[in-house]
């Protein structure tokens, strides 16, 4: 019991990035109140025994998690040595209950290696851009950051070096960490900016000063943690307040968000999504994206699944523009750009089945998108797979039962693997809901429909063990 649940909160504690503001917004949520509730775990399988990825930083705080839990029943059993045997169970009974409490103490001295290392690194890496001199780019957003940044790296490395910031790297250590290892003189640098809350960005800009920004759109994403729709956008506006006068400043404008965001910055050069020009955009019958570039009128046949990749896409068009990217080599670059698993994927189970892929951590903008992919491609049964949205604090009730509405126009199944968003899902789907992350019921679900060539869309990051599940039925 000790290890399934020392490995549970590991992970748990993993998945947050070791941060006390995520880890305390998990416990007033939903799911962690089932977590601390659901305290005792006898059960050795791949639903119980969550498995945290295999760091040396992990190493680090589960040992010291270890000495911890065995030094303070030492010290607490020296000092109540008449206890008798229930006693002394209700005494062990009680360390283990805080294994959660002992894992937070044992990051500690890591994070005073962090903060040793963090400063060194930026130090390198300014002077590394000191001596370089590069054209930064900077991408922020609620969503879609990480895409624009490989889609503009592509486009500009048509005819530049580019140095792009690996994965989701984007904090004050990982970042200038990567930089320092992988940076080889490249006059562009795309880097996207991302925060949990207020300064965040604002240290970045301060290792590495932008000299335009791109700004890709704001949804109700980790509300636990900023606390207000006021604060994230307080947040993302730090890209834009490190820029110099007249330097680039690019956005959707279709986002009302980021308008009010820009207005803050009469002293930037404005550049709207709405100055950029398409026409013909639709999907094939498996989703891959078209569109005529104009005024160039270049048809543009691209493996992106789904429209609402067109956005983000023309953003990076726009700023490829300014460097003098032309449209014929954004048509080569973006037809020859086979998406990485940043992007939505899909695969073809063996019953024939389409899986559409977009197993990143969900946003309420990014649902609502899989939900209309899925709705614009033509299946006899559709399937949502989900995990539901974490980090939405008091508005989850309200954004879940909108994507519920959502998705009951849609699909004839949810199966719902998470905690977050149970009430509002199934109040709503009513029999088209299933929640459940039993991989063996999921697959007699799926293998017995009536029909061939039906659509499943994972939504979210669900079980690893659904995922294998899925890959081989």
């Amino acid at each position: 019991m000790f290890s399934i649940r020392l490995l549970r909160w590991l992970s748990i504690w993993q998945a947050k990035e070791y941060r006390f503001d995520r880890f305390k917004a998990f416990i007033n949520s939903s799911e962690g109140h089932t977590e601390i509730t659901h305290f005792i775990n006898l059960a050795w399988s791949k639903t119980t025994l969550k498995r945290p990825a295999r760091t040396p930083k992990l190493y680090l705080i589960t040992l010291t998690t270890i000495l911890l839990s065995l030094s303070t029943g030492i010290i607490l059993r020296a000092f109540h040595t008449s206890l008798n045997f229930y006693a002394s169970i209700l005494l062990y009974f009680l360390i283990y209950l805080l294994i959660p409490l002992w894992i937070i103490i044992a990051t500690v001295p890591y994070s005073l290696i962090t903060f040793y290392l963090t400063r060194r690194y930026q130090l390198v890496a300014q002077a590394l851009l000191q001596t370089h001199q590069p054209t930064i780019i900077g991408i922020t957003g609620s969503f879609g950051k990480t895409t624009t940044k490989i889609l503009l790296t592509k486009l500009l490395s048509a005819k530049y070096q580019v140095w792009m910031s690996p994965k989701s790297y984007n904090t004050s250590l990982s970042l200038p960490q990567a930089f320092n290892r992988t940076y080889r003189g490249q006059p562009f640098l795309v880097i996207e900016y991302a925060a949990y809350k207020l300064g965040e960005i604002h240290r970045l800009t301060q290792i590495f000063p932008p000299s335009l920004a791109v700004l890709t759109g704001i949804t109700h994403q980790h509300l636990a943690i900023f606390g207000s729709i006021s604060n994230l956008l307080k947040a993302k506006s730090e890209l834009p307040v490190a820029l110099i006068p007249k330097a680039g400043l690019f956005y959707n404008d279709t986002d009302p968000n980021l308008i009010k965001i820009v207005r803050k910055f009469p002293h930037l050069t404005k550049h709207p999504l709405s100055r950029i020009h398409v026409t013909q955009v639709k999907l094939d019958p498996q989703g891959h994206l078209s569109f005529t570039l104009k005024p160039e009128g270049v048809q543009i046949h691209t493996q992106l699944i789904g429209i609402h990749y067109l956005k983000n896409l023309l953003l990076a068009i726009d700023v490829a523009r300014q460097y003098k990217i032309t449209a014929h080599q954004i048509k080569f670059a973006l037809e020859t750009f086979r998406p990485t698993p940043e992007f939505i994927t899909t695969f073809i189970t063996h019953h024939h089945d389409l899986v559409i892929v977009d197993d990143k951590t969900s946003n309420p903008a990014g649902f609502a998108a899989a939900i209309d992919l899925a709705a614009a491609i033509k299946a006899p049964h559709k399937t949502l797979i989900t995990s539901g949205i974490i980090d939405l604090g008091v508005q989850s009730d309200t954004i879940h039962s909108r994507l519920a509405q959502h998705i009951d126009q849609v699909f004839n199944l949810t199966v719902h693997t998470g905690d977050t968003g149970t009430s509002s899902l199934s109040g709503i789907l009513g029999d088209k809901y299933l929640h459940t992350d039993d991989a063996r019921q999921i697959e007699i679900i799926l293998t017995k429909l009536p029909t061939t060539r039906n659509l499943i869309l994972i939504e979210g990051k669900i079980p690893e063990h659904i995922n294998h599940l899925l890959r081989h039925i």
